[in-house]
């Protein structure tokens, strides 16, 4: 999105217009850009169109108006997820009705374990949540193997285009043709570091053992 709330309804349906009857669902990220009246109109006219959800149209950590806007419009509600994070901060999102789906991940939930004390939160107040996958390849490893391992999601955020994310990693996840991902396959996550790119690409180096 151009977070333009007088370009971004047009491009919407010039979205739909071109791929709407292919079966292919869609959601806007408008970046914590909007105003509350534009995230109104804009949901009110995603809400008549093939769109899932509407991701960071408001400053994450007004929750009074994302509860507002939650009430007065017919589609889902996310945050950004990257400034008001933790059990407690999404606890009281949810608690107050800000979002319809919890959004989060493993970089910024406090690891592994946070993250899947945050699904056991979103399956406790009957929303899903969406892990922000968006990243390099040992970020999307982790999330992706978090939501295999954990029922409450529904889409795998794959970055677009592929190539500059793919750094260092010999097994990059990649889609199918028909838009999946699967995890990679042998120990731990699976994904296989070409630690040669990393050393020569490498500006400073410490042991973490000694740096106490």
């Amino acid at each position: 999105m151009n977070t333009d709330p007088d370009f971004d309804p047009e491009l919407v349906r010039a979205v739909t217009g071109a791929h709407g009857a292919t079966g292919l669902r869609f959601m806007v990220d408008l970046e914590q850009l909007y105003s509350f009246d534009d995230a109104v109109r804009l949901g009110e006219a995603l809400s008549r169109l093939p769109f899932d959800w509407m991701e960071a149209p408001l400053p994450d950590t007004d929750l009074g108006a994302y509860g507002e806007l939650n009430e007065a419009v017919d589609i889902d509600i996310l945050a950004a997820s990257n400034t008001l994070v933790g059990l407690e901060n999404w606890a009281e999102g949810l608690g107050r009705g800000a979002w319809s789906r919890l959004r989060c991940d493993a970089c910024n939930a406090g690891g592994v374990t946070t993250l899947v004390k945050a699904m056991g939160l979103a399956r406790a107040m009957a929303v899903p949540l969406e892990i922000q996958s968006f990243g390099f390849q040992p970020s999307q490893h982790v999330n992706l193997h978090v939501m295999l391992g954990m029922a409450g999601c529904t889409w795998f955020e794959h970055p677009a285009p592929q190539a500059p994310y793919n750094y260092a990693a010999r097994n990059p996840l990649s889609l199918t043709a028909r838009g999946c991902v699967a995890a990679a396959e042998g120990a731990g996550l699976g994904l296989v570091v070409n630690w040669d790119e990393v050393d020569t690409d490498a500006f400073a180096r410490f042991d973490s053992a000694t740096s106490g």
